[in-house]
């Protein structure tokens, strides 16, 4: 008669088998979730690539600023084993740009799946609802602010500042759009993370003065109700 073994839990065998990568600047194996890939073009420039669709092969960094700086250039050279041409500044340009264009898809696929409520009424209406996982917020929309929900869920520290309302408006198709509710956990995750990895490019960026390629992000007149 054979012994009963206990059979691992999903959770477990899960996280057996999570995928680890090596970060390019300090060189601790972290898992896959935690790193930011790269992939190398052929004239020795890096890319971040954040919704992972680019093809070749690739390296990984901490979406931290000493990993990047020990990374670019020498380290992703060592990954890459090929000449780098690219910086620190120039990889944050990047990894803005890469991480801006991350998190509006994001809300596009929460717009067409129903997890994301678009302008002040369909936030209030969705926070009359219960309380939504995040609030993505224009820097030039203080009017669609005003509401008695969304000033308690910003100060619970459930709201975060992303660029203008025309620039979100663009995302989903609209002149402007001056809030954005995410109603899913996972996918608030997600954009908190993206608007993370945003902030360090952009910081990484203007540490070493120069100038953001991002498209212009003007206002674009009342947010009352966008």
């Amino acid at each position: 008669m054979h012994a009963q073994t206990d059979s691992p839990s999903p959770r477990r065998a899960a996280a057996r088998t999570e995928p680890t990568r090596t970060c390019a600047g300090c060189r601790v194996v972290a898992p896959q979730r935690e790193l930011v890939r790269v992939v190398l073009d052929d004239e020795g420039e890096v890319h971040p690539e954040l919704a992972s669709k680019r093809f070749g092969r690739g390296a990984w960094v901490h979406p931290a600023a000493a990993c990047v700086l020990r990374a670019a250039p020498h380290g992703f050279a060592k990954s890459f084993r090929a000449e780098v041409r690219t910086d620190a500044a120039r990889f944050g340009v990047r990894l803005a740009e890469a991480a801006e264009r991350r998190v509006g898809g994001l809300i596009v696929a929460g717009v067409g799946a129903r997890k994301v409520a678009l302008g002040r009424s369909a936030v209030e209406d969705a926070q009359e609802r219960g309380p939504v996982a995040l609030l993505v917020a224009a820097t030039d929309a203080a009017a669609a602010l005003d509401g008695t929900h969304t000033r308690q869920a910003l100060a619970a520290g459930r709201g975060l500042a992303f660029g203008t309302t025309a620039s979100l408006g663009a995302w989903v198709g609209r002149e402007a759009v001056g809030i954005v509710a995410v109603l899913d956990d996972g996918l608030a995750a997600a954009i908190r993370h993206a608007l993370g990895v945003a902030a360090l490019g952009a910081d990484l960026a203007r540490a070493s003065h120069l100038p953001s390629r991002r498209r212009p992000t003007g206002g674009a007149g009342r947010p009352e109700d966008r």
